[in-house]
């Protein structure tokens, strides 16, 4: 049984994503721990359409504008999309290094000291769109090696949100090692 399993998350996803860290003195307060899964929350949403795919966003096909809306809809997206490349070009990003992410953890190999303590980690989850998905908690050496973050201040609708994430990347992987095993 590993870490995710024990705090009573379904997956916990390895990704490759740039991460960066911090140590701090002690946890926010909890009102600035409010304010940053709001901030973390909103993140995700606005992530999700470059996250998930149409189908993935729980969109339902038949609210979707016809007709010219839809090529409005898809110009806006490439808009974006360029939008966000643009940004990113002067964005210097941190080291993408392995992570294991659940909804209530992340998990990465340090490749300098392991932090303990209270952390706050930016982890980027698309290069399209600069902004990184903040989050603090409590960090510790990990079963597995490396170092177990658990997060701190999360509320329902954002640990919703990052569980549909990962759902949503495992579902992904596992649909591409199928098709690679054929």
């Amino acid at each position: 049984m590993d870490d995710a399993d024990a705090a009573g998350d379904e997956f916990e996803l390895e990704l490759s994503l740039p991460l960066a860290w911090q140590s701090l003195p002690a946890l926010p307060a909890d009102e600035q721990l409010a304010q940053q899964a709001q901030a973390a929350f909103e993140l995700l949403r606005r992530l999700r359409p470059l996250t998930l795919g149409a189908a993935e966003t729980g969109e339902d096909p038949s609210e979707r504008p016809l007709g010219d809306g839809v090529r409005l809809e898809r110009k806006l997206d490439l808009v974006l999309e360029l939008l966000g490349r643009l940004l990113a070009t002067g964005v210097t990003l941190p080291a993408v290094c392995r992570v294991w992410l659940s909804a209530a953890a992340l998990r990465w190999m340090p490749a300098a000291e392991a932090p303990a303590g209270p952390l706050q980690i930016s982890l980027y989850l698309d290069p399209r769109y600069p902004d990184p998905l903040c989050l603090c908690g409590f960090a510790r050496p990990a079963a597995q090696g490396g170092v177990r973050l658990e997060f701190a201040g999360l509320d329902d609708g954002l640990r919703d949100e990052l569980r549909r994430l990962v759902f949503v990347w495992h579902r992904r992987a596992v649909a591409q090692r199928r098709r690679n095993g054929r």
